[in-house]
């Protein structure tokens, strides 16, 4: 029996009208480099942790940031861990990683604070940590003579003020 896999079609498609002829600029005004000299090599995308468990391939991304395409990051999560293998392995000594972090810079000052970075200030604010640990969590750790977290101890409240 054949079995052939099922070929998914991606129905969109860049014009060019999502073209920003001075996103390379406003790259390099905040903190990011001149996207313009990469090379294209892979190798910021075959050391990326974050490139192995999406779609979003570090050396793509910067191809549209080449081309311009600063939209299409406002609509993609921000999966850069900023672990800055990338830079190591670059040898057009781009950083991605920067580069990444630039773009963050333009889209909170175009579009605002995203929600997901407002809804893990305010669990830190209330709670310490941006994920609240579980009761499971805390059992654990009594279970193995481990300090509590400091977020369970009395007068925490106090510190987190």
């Amino acid at each position: 029996m054949l079995v052939v896999e099922k070929l998914i079609v991606e129905d969109s498609v860049l014009t060019g009208k999502e073209h920003d002829p001075d996103f390379v600029k406003q790259i390099i005004k905040y903190g990011g480099k001149d996207v313009q000299t990469c090379l294209q090599c892979g190798n910021c995308t075959g050391v990326c942790p974050v490139s192995l468990k999406t779609p979003f391939k570090t050396r793509n991304l910067i191809k549209l940031c080449q081309y311009g395409y600063k939209r299409i990051f406002f609509s993609i999560p921000w999966i850069c861990a900023s672990c800055h293998r990338c830079y190591e392995h670059c040898p057009a000594d781009i950083s991605p990683a920067e580069v990444f972090v630039a773009i963050r810079h333009i889209q909170v000052r175009e579009m605002g604070v995203p929600r997901f970075i407002k809804d893990n200030v305010g669990l830190v604010l209330r709670n310490g940590f941006s994920a609240i640990p579980s009761d499971d969590i805390r059992r654990y750790r009594e279970k193995e003579g481990l300090d509590p977290l400091l977020n369970t101890l009395p007068g925490y409240k106090a510190v987190l003020e």
